[in-house]
């Protein structure tokens, strides 16, 4: 989607414009190094419907997007409905193609040795917020996926 269509679209939904940040602010955010950014796809389509070339411009476009905006690897990519039925075997080597290690849904959960990381429980941070800051951590995520995880194949 054109940056025009975007702003069209958002215009034409009547969301505040200032409730969006902007690629300045978030190349800042990136290059402080203590946030990590996640694709999330280009048209927040059901994961469970989309399939072939529609699905690898889904996380190929997303990624390279945020990546041409920020210099970030994007690694991690969050379903856009977030639930099980998203993370098809397709869909699941689609990540893995497209050099995603990661895949979240928004169900919340544990991440433990038999978790898989195509499709890894998240914590709500407003729910538990004493525990966000250790659990969501891409840091901590890195370390328990790389330490009792496998990599997507």
């Amino acid at each position: 989607m054109s940056r025009a269509k975007l702003i069209d679209f958002i215009e034409h939904m009547g969301i505040p414009a200032d409730q969006f940040m902007t690629w300045d602010q978030i190349t800042v955010l990136a290059e402080n190094g203590r946030v990590e950014f996640a694709s999330h796809s280009m048209s927040h389509s059901n994961f469970a419907n989309v399939s072939g070339e529609w699905l690898h411009w889904e996380l190929e476009k997303s990624a390279e997007l945020i990546r041409e905006h920020t210099g970030a690897n994007i690694t991690s990519f969050v379903f856009p409905y977030g639930d099980t039925n998203e993370a098809t075997c397709e869909v699941r080597k689609g990540l893995a193609g497209c050099g995603y290690e990661n895949a979240f849904l928004t169900s919340p959960g544990t991440i433990g040795k038999n978790s898989d990381r195509s499709c890894m429980h998240r914590m709500k941070a407003e729910v538990e917020p004493r525990f966000f800051r250790l659990n969501s951590s891409p840091v901590m995520c890195n370390l328990v996926c790389d330490t009792f995880l496998l990599k997507l194949n």
